[in-house]
């Protein structure tokens, strides 16, 4: 749980995974559900445990690389090796100059100069650059293979993520997986 200036502390980012971990299963939506998260901070033992209990839930989790130019490793979320870790990349196949990177990083998406909404009223939008533009591609990449390939648990669809991804296209990797996220549909 974030404030509206986007803080907050371990213990509520804990609570807030749990609370939608929780909320899926209550709804009887657990198979189809994806946790997204686009923060960053420090590494954190608690919280990758965090992400494990919700792996062993069967909810794939999609997290923020993060935007520091550094090995993710000492990050969290991206730190996590079970996450689906996501890292940005440019208009030009090439890592954007912010991005973390590293061997727990599994795929690359669009994460510069995304047009996107913003802080300030209902009706704002700006450019946007960073792992936080990046994640919620893959989130949605994640739903659309459990809705149209009925893919289900949180490896399968992390497994299906890394198997359709384009390879070997992206500069820069700097240690990371090189694959972009793709649908395989031609979109």
């Amino acid at each position: 749980m974030l404030g509206k200036d986007g803080r907050g502390s371990y213990s509520g980012i804990i609570a807030g995974m749990q609370w939608a971990v929780n909320d899926a299963i209550s709804k009887g939506v657990q198979s189809k559900a994806v946790l997204s998260l686009s923060l960053g901070g420090s590494y954190s033992s608690s919280l990758n445990a965090a992400v494990q209990v919700v792996i062993n839930k069967g909810i794939p989790i999609i997290v923020a690389a993060g935007n520091a130019n550094k090995n993710v490793i000492n990050t969290f979320p991206g730190s996590s090796p079970i996450a689906i870790t996501v890292a940005a990349v440019d208009i030009s196949d090439t890592r954007g100059w912010f991005s973390n990177y590293g061997s727990t990083v599994d795929i690359f998406a669009p994460g510069v100069n995304i047009y996107g909404a913003w802080a300030g009223s209902d009706k704002d939008y700006a450019w946007l650059d960073g792992t936080s533009q990046a994640t919620p591609y893959v989130a949605g990449l994640a739903a659309y293979y459990i809705v149209n390939e009925r893919i289900i648990g949180a490896q399968a669809v992390r497994d299906r993520i890394i198997s359709m991804a384009c390879k070997n296209m992206l500069k820069d990797v700097m240690g990371s997986p090189n694959r972009i996220a793709y649908n395989n549909n031609g979109l």
